[in-house]
């Protein structure tokens, strides 16, 4: 059975404030839709005008201009309540028979959904999408035992994700172990362009195409996909956006690069096998101190002096060594990466067909 209906119908405006200043958690949503923990400078701010947001509650910026033509919207799923500015709007579904709210996030995931939200902003500073503007949406819907199978089909490819991070996360794991116990032989401190040669790409982040062959490495956390190549061959890949939560990222390959995002390639006469050792003391040593790791905080924007004079460990007799331990496990993190990647593809190619109704879950499996 599937149904057409007004979003508006179904959903209400929550406007709980902090009154008591007993929710203390502080949280943002970003354009890739997930709360994340606010960076704001809170010190001597009133928190008690701060909206309140509840489990299975939704939450969105209205502002889409110059937000990488994406609405930030996010669904809440923790436990315990938490706080978000006021210029949020929050809401929430009132009929959970007709709309699933797992269903509904999966359905704000969509890009069709972030061009409309772009196309129907008003405004001349600042284009505004408005509750009143979501209110109207129009949407076809699936019943809602068939939404819920669509919902659990996702979480298992979500799943598989996590299992995969779990597995990436182990392998850097050993990298950084390796890093530790060679460090202690390292007797130098030499540039990154002693080794490496460095350029950034000159794409934007609308040549991003879903049919496309290449990977296109941008500021994001997962890479898009291009028609086109920039290089060919093995680098180390640097968001030039610092605040972003993309990292130093090691590829062999062919790809593309984001105007703000940098390739750290061997100079000539350099060992092959450097690159290796050179990617795992990148990301030990460079993302702590200009990526916001332990013992660093982010930087609005990293220009290539900052990699090309960054200093690192070094020392001739035992660099070839330890790039030869590593190797395996970045090899190994490439490849579950582009699994990784595969599945994120699909998912992305699956749900528009699954939102537009005109096939079951159970039709795509089949077919």
């Amino acid at each position: 059975m599937v149904s057409s209906i007004r979003l508006g119908d179904y959903i209400k405006l929550v406007d709980e404030r902090n009154k008591n200043l007993e929710v203390k958690q502080l949280l943002g949503i970003s354009n890739e839709k997930k709360f994340i923990p606010s960076i704001a400078n809170i010190i001597g701010t009133d928190l008690s005008s701060y909206k309140v947001v509840s489990k299975n509650q939704f939450a969105f910026g209205t502002v889409t201009s110059r937000n990488g033509d994406k609405i930030s919207i996010a669904k809440y799923n923790g436990e315990e309540k938490a706080i978000i500015s006021s210029s949020y709007v929050v809401f929430e579904v009132t009929d959970n028979n007709v709309i699933d709210n797992d269903y509904l996030f999966l359905w704000f995931n969509r890009p069709e959904f972030d061009r409309y939200c772009r196309y129907h902003s008003t405004g001349s500073t600042r284009e505004i999408f408005s509750f009143e503007d979501m209110s109207n949406i129009e949407m076809t819907i699936p019943s809602i035992d068939e939404q819920k199978k669509i919902v659990e089909f996702f979480n298992k490819i979500d799943n598989i994700q996590i299992c995969i991070q779990s597995i990436s996360d182990s392998l850097y794991e050993l990298n950084s172990n390796a890093f530790n116990l060679y460090s202690k032989k390292f007797s130098e401190q030499r540039k990154v362009s002693e080794f490496l040669n460095i350029f950034t790409g000159k794409k934007n982040a609308n040549e991003n195409s879903l049919d496309g062959e290449y990977l296109f490495f941008s500021c994001s956390p997962e890479p898009l996909l291009s028609k086109t190549y920039i290089y060919d061959g093995p680098a180390v890949i640097i968001a030039g956006n610092g605040a972003y939560t993309a990292r130093t990222q090691f590829y062999d390959g062919k790809f593309e690069l984001y105007q703000r995002t940098y390739a750290c390639v061997l100079n000539e006469n350099i060992d092959n096998d450097y690159i290796y050792g050179l990617y795992v003391i990148m990301k030990e040593k460079f993302e702590k101190k200009y990526l916001g790791g332990t013992h660093g905080s982010a930087i609005p924007y990293i220009v290539i002096g900052d990699i090309a004079d960054f200093e690192i460990p070094f020392d001739n007799d035992v660099f070839g060594e330890f790039s030869n331990v590593v190797k395996k496990n970045v090899i190994t993190i490439q490849k579950i990466n582009e699994i990784s990647n595969e599945l994120l593809q699909y998912e992305k190619q699956l749900l528009p067909m699954l939102m537009s109704c005109k096939y079951s879950i159970n039709d795509l499996l089949r077919g």
